[in-house]
C-alpha cells in the first residue's frame, strides 16, 4: 500500500523521511556540541590563582612576642620609632620574677659565704697543725737528746735503768704523736668542701634560671629597624602567642603573604603574583615568590604557610605594615580540574 498524508489548510505534514533526517542532523549537532565541550574541557588550560592576603615588610623582619604572659606596666616605643637590636621595647610586671630572683640570689651569697668561712676554718686548722707538727718534732729532738744522755750515763752507771726506760717511751710516745699528726685523714675536710661547692654550683644555676625568669619580662627588640605597633595598653594582660610589635629592618621591600595551608602546596618559588594594597587604590603591584616557609602556623585556628615575595613600590613611597590583597599565578592547568575544584 502507499503512504497517505491529509493536508491541512493546503500544507502538507512532513514526511517520516523528512522527520528522520531532521531528527539526525539534531543528533549530529547535539554530538558535535557534546564533542566541542568535551574537548574544551580535556583541553583548554586555564591559569590558576590562589588568593592571599598579606603586608609589606621589609628584608629584615621580626615579630615581637612575650616570653611568657604578663601584664604590662610600660610600653617604651611608639609605631614609626627606630630602634637598635636589644633595645627595651615594653617591660612586663616582674615583681614576683625579681623577688624570687632576690631570694635565690641571698641563698647562693650565703651559700659561698659557708664556703668561704669553712675554707678559713681548715686553712686555720692547718697552720694550726703545722705548728703543733713543729713543736712536736721539737719535743722529739730535745727526748732524743735526753734519751742519747741516759744512755752514755747508764753506761757509765750513773743513771737507774727505769730512768732510761722512761726517756725510751717518751721518745716512743712523742713519735707516735708526730704521726698521728702528720697522717692525719683530711678525705672527711675534703668532703665537706666539695658538699659546700655543689650547693654553691646548685644556687649558681638557680641564680641563673631566676635572672632569665626576670628577663624574660623585659620585652627586647631582637634586631634593629622601624617599630609598628599593635593595639594594647599599659596593664593589659598579653599572652605569649600574640603579636606585639613588628620591627623592620634592611633597606630592601618584601610582601609577606599568608597563603591557606589547602592551597600552599600549589604555590612554589618563582610564581608571580599581582597585588592591590589598601592604601593605593587602581594600582597594581607585581613580583614573584621569592621563598615559602616550611613551618605551617597558625592565626585564630586557621593553618597557613608564609610565602616571601620581591616587592617594587614603583616609586610610591610605601610605608612597611602596608596591608595586601594578592593573587598568585600558580600556573596553567585543565579546565575540568578548575571546575572540580582541584586547583
Amino acid at each position: 500500500m502507499g503512504e497517505y498524508r491529509t493536508e491541512s489548510k493546503g500544507v502538507l505534514p512532513p514526511s517520516k523521511a523528512s522527520q528522520w533526517r531532521r531528527k539526525r542532523r539534531l543528533w549530529v549537532v547535539f554530538i558535535v556540541i557534546v564533542a566541542a565541550l568535551a574537548a574544551t574541557v580535556l583541553w583548554v588550560r586555564i591559569e590558576g590563582t590562589v588568593s592571599a592576603l598579606g603586608f609589606v615588610a621589609s628584608e629584615e623582619h621580626a615579630e615581637v612576642r612575650a616570653a611568657m604572659p604578663g601584664t604590662v606596666v610600660e610600653i617604651k616605643v611608639r609605631t614609626g620609632d627606630i630602634v637598635q637590636r636589644d633595645d627595651l621595647l615594653v617591660q612586663l610586671d616582674q615583681r614576683e620574677a625579681r623577688a624570687a630572683f632576690e631570694e635565690v640570689q641571698s641563698h647562693h651569697r650565703k651559700a659561698e659565704a659557708e664556703l668561704m668561712l669553712r675554707r678559713a676554718q681548715l686553712r686555720e686548722e692547718e697552720r694550726l697543725r703545722d705548728a703543733d707538727i713543729r713543736a712536736m718534732e721539737m719535743q722529739l729532738e730535745h727526748a732524743g737528746a735526753r734519751l742519747e744522755r741516759m744512755r752514755e750515763l747508764s753506761a757509765r752507771g750513773l743513771a737507774a735503768g727505769a730512768t732510761l726506760a722512761d726517756a725510751k717511751y717518751q721518745v716512743q710516745l712523742l713519735t707516735a704523736e708526730l704521726e698521728k699528726l702528720r697522717h692525719r685523714d683530711v678525705d672527711l675536710a675534703d668532703k665537706e668542701i666539695q658538699v659546700l661547692e655543689r650547693e654553691v654550683e646548685a644556687r649558681r644555676d638557680a641564680v641563673t634560671l631566676a635572672a632569665g625568669r626576670l628577663r624574660s619580662h623585659e620585652i627586647r627588640a631582637p634586631i634593629a629597624g622601624q617599630v609598628l605597633r599593635y593595639e594594647f595598653v599599659v596593664g593589659e594582660m598579653v599572652r605569649s602567642d600574640a603579636v606585639l610589635l613588628e620591627i623592620f629592618g634592611g633597606e630592601r621591600q618584601v610582601l609577606k603573604l599568608r597563603i591557606s595551608e589547602r592551597h600552599a602546596m600549589h604555590v612554589h618559588p618563582g610564581d608571580r603574583y599581582e597585588a592591590r594594597l589598601g592604601a593605593y587604590r587602581g594600582v597594581v603591584f607585581s613580583g614573584a615568590v621569592e621563598r615559602l616557609r616550611n613551618v605551617i602556623q597558625d592565626d585564630d585556628r586557621n593553618p597557613y604557610r608564609a610565602a616571601y615575595c620581591s616587592f617594587d613600590a614603583g616609586g610610591y613611597a610605601v610605608p612597611p605594615g602596608t596591608s595586601a590583597e594578592a593573587r598568585i599565578y600558580t600556573g596553567k592547568q585543565p579546565l575540568w580540574r578548575w571546575i572540580l575544584g582541584w586547583r
